[in-house]
Parts: C-alpha cells; sequence; structure tokens
C-alpha cells in the first residue's frame, strides 16, 4: 500500500447498506487436507479444496454461488464469514 492510501476503499464495486438478512447453504461436504497446529482443542487445517456455498440475497430472484474465503472469529459466540460470489 501506497503512503496516503490507508483510509482509501480498495472495493472494486459499491456496497448495499446494510446490514441485511441473508441464508447461506453449504451442501454436504468433505474435506481433506494438512493439519496444523494440531492439539486436544483444535487445529488449523489446510486444503486444497474450496467450499462452494449458495446464497440467498434480498431482493434476487434465485440463490447465488459463491466460495467461503474467510472465516473469522468475532465477538464471543459469532464469526463472520466472507464469500467471493461467481459472476
Amino acid at each position: 500500500m501506497k503512503p496516503g492510501q490507508a483510509n482509501q476503499e480498495r472495493r472494486s464495486t459499491k456496497r448495499a447498506p446494510g446490514p441485511r438478512t441473508v441464508t447461506i447453504r453449504i451442501p454436504e461436504i468433505t474435506l481433506e487436507g494438512t493439519a496444523e497446529n494440531l492439539s486436544s482443542q483444535g487445529l488449523y487445517l489446510l486444503c486444497d479444496s474450496e467450499i462452494r456455498v449458495e446464497v440467498d440475497l434480498p431482493n434476487s430472484d434465485g440463490p447465488s454461488e459463491g466460495v467461503l474465503v474467510r472465516v473469522e472469529s468475532r465477538r464471543e459466540g459469532e464469526i463472520g464469514l466472507a464469500i467471493r460470489l461467481d459472476g
């Protein structure tokens, strides 16, 4: 990032005002990969599989498809999912 760009928007498309209610469906999947940082309380999994999802968006004619690209822990009991939509 160049100096002075810290507060500039880097997204290439405009965002709809939110928040809005959406439904995400993840079809039954099985992932295989390499576990890193393995312990009795959890692990970090590296895999080469995409996690495909369907998203029902407000004011849409039908479900959109996309790929889960990031999962983040948020507040206690809450996670954030970043999904890249196809097309």
